[in-house]
């Protein structure tokens, strides 16, 4: 989502203002992969930044793992935990303690990735035993 108006300063540029807006389009990430994952054979795919405490981690996992293999092994993920307080009051996601659910998400999704069976209990998120499908049907 874009903002015409914001108060929070984009931190890579002089003006503290983000070079996109108006009529400007951002694609989701895993759509737009999922597009030149099934365009392109040998380039290298991946998010600049994915915002992931504002997203499902199960989901990401599940939908970064199943880029990864439609591309052949050609997906890098980049990861970011956002610098708009608007964007995250917008999904009603607390700004001020991004980094903590973030760092719960990355290890949910990792153990969903790596173990046979993934178990995660913290503050911001639970995960009951559960196996990710290996292979897509």
């Amino acid at each position: 989502m874009l903002f015409d108006d914001y108060a929070s300063q984009y931190p890579y540029a002089e003006d503290g203002r983000i070079p996109v807006g108006g009529d400007r389009r951002l694609l989701d990430p895993v759509a737009g992969l999922g597009f030149l994952a099934a365009v392109t054979k040998r380039i290298r795919l991946g998010t600049a930044i994915c915002l992931v405490p504002q997203r499902n981690p199960v989901y990401t996992a599940k939908e970064i793992a199943s880029l990864d293999y439609l591309s052949g092994g050609r997906i890098d993920f980049g990861v970011g935990i956002g610098w708009l307080k608007e964007e995250f009051y917008a999904l009603q996601v607390p700004f001020a303690r991004r980094a903590d659910p973030t760092r719960e998400y990355l290890e949910v999704i990792s153990r969903l990735w790596c173990d046979a069976e993934a178990e995660f209990t913290g503050e911001f998120y639970q995960l009951p035993a559960c196996r990710q499908n290996p292979k897509p049907v």
